[in-house]
């Protein structure tokens, strides 16, 4: 992905991305455009859980898959130097060619703050089945693994953030493997 973001307010803050995808051993080829909204519900420390909302639209290359709307709460909180985060989000793809429900997701993180230019945590992904229907466990996908986080400060409002994990998938026999890393400019 490649995206651009700005903090319209001290409590919203909105990105536009470009998605790329590759799969098989295929070249790396345009997936889709993102509009994501994050909105901070709650001032940071006020209360023990830190409340926010996101909201996600996605227009894939392949129209035949619709539009993907996501939406849902955000949650964290922090103990000493560890930070937990929790959301759970909602997701359907509208104008798609095969009908779909509105289904459940979530997405954990655990860190460590050791230093700013290296946390130390673990990261989670799920997808459960329908909101109002658990799927049963084979129908279910859940990622999970270790994951490294930081900041180096460039000077003034510039710096570089990053965060990359190894992620195994423990609903599958193989338990298959991702590599995934974000690298933010911020400035």
């Amino acid at each position: 992905s490649l995206g651009f973001g700005y903090g319209v307010t001290d409590t919203w803050f909105t990105e536009f991305y470009g998605k790329y995808k590759r799969a098989n051993g295929t070249g790396t080829a345009f997936d889709a455009f993102e509009w994501e909204n994050k909105f901070q519900l709650t001032q940071q420390g006020q209360y023990p859980i830190d409340v926010g909302f996101i909201t996600e639209i996605e227009r894939p290359r392949d129209r035949s898959e619709g539009y993907e709307v996501k939406f849902g709460p955000l949650f964290q909180t922090e103990f000493g130097k560890t930070q937990l985060n929790l959301n759970v989000l909602l997701q359907r793809n509208y104008r798609a060619a095969e009908s779909n429900p509105l289904k459940l997701g979530y997405q954990w993180q655990a860190k460590y703050r050791w230093m700013p230019e290296l946390e130390l945590g673990a990261q989670g992904f799920g997808d459960v089945g329908q909101w109002n229907h658990i799927a049963p466990r084979s129908e279910q996908s859940h990622l999970l693994g270790p994951a490294v986080f930081g900041k180096f400060a460039l000077g003034g409002r510039h710096g570089i953030r990053y965060n990359a994990a190894f992620l195994v998938d423990a609903s599958d026999t193989k338990h298959s493997k991702t590599f995934r890393t974000q690298v933010e400019y911020e400035f």
